[in-house]
């Protein structure tokens, strides 16, 4: 076996007339393949997406029925500096002690919405016009829902609530 100098090696010439999409490829063959694992997939859940597309129904006490098709999509961190904005906007710069622990809620989940909800049906386009807030919170479980499994932290948080940390 002969020794290629460190120099050789560093120079990596053995990727100059190699695209990336051709480098992933040789990575994914170089792995073990997924269909011989015992583990179920990650990527059969729709909600390991970026974009999770879903149908959302709630019948609110009066009897109504909300429902329609959504796509929520993860937000980048400037987008949650966006959300942290609008949230302060609702709030109308008041500080954050003053405003009822319920409004607070509200105002986040529908701040978080109006970034992360990328598709909704005309009823939700507003959701400050609505009049009961378990409508909001019932469509905010389904986004945090996604966003907790496409960042990998449902399992992390159902641990810690099944432990009292």
């Amino acid at each position: 076996m002969t020794k290629t100098p460190l120099a050789e090696k560093l120079s990596m010439t053995h990727l100059a007339d190699v695209s990336d999409e051709e480098l992933k490829d040789q990575i994914v063959e170089a792995t073990p393949d997924a269909a011989n694992s015992t583990e179920k997939d990650v990527d059969d859940d729709p909600r390991t997406k970026e974009r999770y597309p879903f149908s959302f129904s709630y019948r609110d006490d009066r009897g109504n029925e909300w429902k329609g098709s959504f796509v929520s999509q993860i937000l980048s961190i400037q987008d949650r500096g966006r959300v942290g904005v609008l949230e302060s906007t609702f709030n109308a710069g008041q500080p954050y002690e003053s405003i009822p622990p319920l409004m607070r809620d509200i105002h986040a989940a529908i701040a978080h919405m109006t970034f992360s909800l990328a598709e909704r049906p005309s009823w939700a386009k507003n959701l400050r016009n609505l009049k009961d807030p378990a409508v909001v919170f019932a469509l905010f479980q389904e986004v945090a829902a996604h966003e907790m499994k496409f960042l990998g932290r449902e399992a992390t948080e159902a641990k810690s609530q099944g432990t009292g940390a």
